[in-house]
């Protein structure tokens, strides 16, 4: 498996909406710490993003009851992401100010994001790169890039809390071409999904999140 980089915070802005909203709080309601697996973290934003959703959900947690795991195969993207260095993320002023300190290259986060969060090397081809249980699965516009991305869904879905989600990007999925002919509003009805998604999970929240499919 191949390795590639796109990271930005908040990328896709509605799908962390939801998230935010929606998921996060459900589970910041039970006495379970929420554990977020970014699958592909690249240089550590979509981690610290999570982390910041999670600290916002359960402001008056103790210490551990939020944790966010972050992976990818490049071990250069994730010896970034450790040193968690940021020249201008686009976090939005409050945030910016909360979340945020000065550091000589620009900004980090505050030492209670960053004691959220730890990095590793990991392959998705590999079984034991996946953590247990998991509340949160971040794979997004990773499957695209495999051989089997049925494999890694099921192993996804085995991490999974009961009351987990997993969440894919945009390019997980096939839209159709339509030369010559408007974008439709409804293009998501439209996609395909990748082999093995819709065997094993349910729309849920938002188009890019996804509840395990309950035995029927």
């Amino acid at each position: 498996m191949r390795s590639t980089l796109t990271t930005a915070f908040f990328r896709t802005p509605d799908m962390w909406r939801a998230l935010e909203a929606e998921v996060l709080p459900a589970m910041a309601t039970t006495a379970r710490p929420t554990v977020v697996w970014s699958a592909g973290c690249g240089t550590g934003e979509e981690a610290y993003t999570a982390a910041i959703l999670l600290a916002e959900s359960r402001p008056d947690a103790p210490r551990g009851q939020g944790q966010v795991i972050g992976t990818d195969l490049d071990p250069k993207w994730v010896a970034r992401a450790r040193l968690g260095v940021f020249a201008d993320p686009a976090v939005g002023a409050d945030r910016l100010e909360r979340w945020f300190e000065p550091h000589p290259r620009g900004v980090r986060p505050v030492k209670r994001l960053r004691s959220m969060v730890r990095f590793k090397v990991g392959d998705l081809l590999r079984p034991e790169t996946y953590p247990h249980p998991v509340g949160v699965v971040l794979l997004r516009n990773v499957l695209w890039h495999l051989q089997d991305p049925a494999a890694v869904l099921r192993r996804a879905r085995s991490c999974l809390r009961p009351d987990g989600r997993l969440v894919l990007g945009g390019s997980d999925f096939r839209l159709p071409e339509l030369p010559g002919r408007p974008v439709p509003a409804d293009m998501f009805k439209l996609r395909t999904a990748p082999p093995g998604l819709l065997e094993l999970f349910d729309e849920a929240e938002h188009p890019l999140v996804f509840a395990p499919r309950r035995a029927r």
